[in-house]
């Protein structure tokens, strides 16, 4: 690692071991050990608009195991927090491009591509597309990134009742919005992952101490 990396200071170690500590705790947790998916159940004898009726709901992790993690989720994510994922890569990038090694230069390549892939996944699922329709009638697309602010605003973290609004608990568009979080929560909790590899390597190089 010491041709990777140059020593970093007091601060950015403290914000590396917290990131680590987070990213363990959230792996760890009832809700990563607990598998998402969604669940139609055709109705029989009911119609729809357009044809037969589901039922759709979400099954996973249940709300008490989502709300024990939200807050470290949150803290993670929010690109302005001192331990959040993207601050932990410009930490290392930092101290990657320092060091003006070849392996460096790889270092830092790499983790800009990392970053790239958290932002594209901000903007899209690349499982499918959220669709809600819209008072004209009209369909409109839900980032990644609105739908966990508006659970985050709506209903775990603050009580916004502007997002809240946007979240009819019951109702199969809202199972489908569950499903959307619950899964963005867990491809992000995959980067950090990766980063948290990067991290502890550089946390257990003794030459990396400032």
């Amino acid at each position: 690692m010491t041709y990777v990396f140059t020593p970093l200071a007091e601060r950015d170690r403290l914000v590396l071991e917290r990131f680590v500590r987070k990213v363990d705790e959230l792996r760890g947790s009832r809700f990563a050990g607990t598998q998402t998916a969604l669940r139609a159940t055709f109705l029989p004898g009911v119609t729809a608009v357009g044809g037969p009726a589901w039922n759709i709901a979400a099954t996973g992790p249940d709300d008490e195991a989502v709300k024990a993690v939200v807050g470290d989720f949150r803290q993670l994510y929010t690109d302005h927090n001192p331990t959040s994922g993207t601050s932990v890569i410009k930490i290392l990038s930092r101290s990657a491009s320092r060091r003006g090694t070849d392996a460096g230069a790889r270092m830092c390549s790499a983790l800009r591509e990392l970053r790239r892939e958290m932002a594209r996944r901000r903007l899209e699922d690349p499982r499918g597309k959220l669709l809600e329709e819209q008072l004209d009638g009209s369909t409109a697309e839900r980032s990644p990134d609105e739908i966990i602010k508006t659970w985050m605003n709506g209903e775990y973290l603050h009580d916004d009742l502007e997002k809240a609004s946007e979240i009819p608990l019951g109702h199969g568009a809202t199972e489908m919005m569950r499903i959307s979080l619950q899964m963005a929560m867990r491809d992000f909790l995959s980067y950090w992952v990766r980063i948290r590899a990067i991290a502890a390597a550089v946390l257990n190089e003794p030459a990396l101490r400032g």
